[in-house]
């Protein structure tokens, strides 16, 4: 997945390689990154989802189950400040991860739940608040993000079929502020016309407007701010000359 910071540099999380590459925002063409967490010490293993603040870089690592924090600047093989992971944490084979402007940390597991740790979290440490049930429509979630009110948007890739076709829980779902336990979600963004077959990336813009990866479909998706149900996109960047394969994570500046 991909994220950007404050200063537009773009981080890139990269199983393939166990590592993070950093790239400056004048990024083009074949261009080598400005830095590289990678080694023996960072932790990483297959690293997955990864946002970023003002001042942390933070990374959830499947294989390792654990959310990885490193400062901002970060590079080569150092350690990180701050490991979220134990028998107390509640992950469970994290992916998509994102940080709210209070400095919490919410993490999307493949037992269908939303951990959200404190600012600042380290070690074995509890979860504050849980999404999770029935009521809450989370299936494979992965993206994460949130719109200017504070509202949690999450890409559910439903079962994750493979090839493209349309399974059940390819959705977005969007909690409100404060959202725990068995929370019903606000919107839900799903269905035939939307296109959606296994989202994985989200992000959306200062007018609210969401753009969705689509793994299966090697697609971009947008909807209008606003949206829900089973709405057609307001556009869809998708085919080959675009490049797109196995489109996995998104992020807007």
């Amino acid at each position: 997945m991909l994220a950007l910071d404050a200063s537009g540099n773009l981080y890139v999380a990269d199983p393939g390689q166990s590592s993070i590459e950093v790239f400056a925002p004048s990024s083009s063409g074949n261009t080598p990154p400005t830095g590289v967490i990678k080694g023996k010490n960072t932790g990483l293993l297959t690293p997955l989802g990864v946002a970023a603040d003002l001042a942390n870089i933070y990374v959830t690592d499947q294989k390792a189950n654990s959310v990885f924090v490193y400062p901002i600047g970060s590079d080569g093989d150092v350690a990180p400040s701050a490991t979220i992971a134990g028998s107390n944490a509640g992950l469970s084979a994290p992916s998509g991860i994102t940080v709210d402007s209070a400095g919490n940390i919410y993490v999307a597991n493949t037992t269908n739940t939303i951990t959200v740790y404190a600012p600042g979290a380290n070690g074995n440490t509890a979860p504050t608040r849980t999404i999770s049930g029935s009521n809450t429509g989370l299936i494979d979630p992965d993206g994460l993000a949130f719109d200017a009110a504070g509202n949690l948007y999450v890409a559910n890739g439903g079962s994750g079929i493979s090839p493209p076709k349309k399974v059940v829980g390819s959705s977005i779902t969007v909690y409100a502020p404060g959202a725990t336990g068995n929370a019903s979600p606000i919107a839900t963004i799903s269905g035939n016309l939307t296109g959606l077959i296994n989202p994985n990336g989200i992000a959306l813009d200062l007018c609210g407007t969401i753009y969705v990866t689509d793994v299966d479909t090697a697609s971009v998706i947008e909807f209008a701010s606003g949206s829900k149900g089973n709405v057609l996109p307001i556009r869809v960047i998708s085919g080959v000359d675009t490049g797109l394969r196995f489109a996995h994570g998104i992020a807007i500046h």
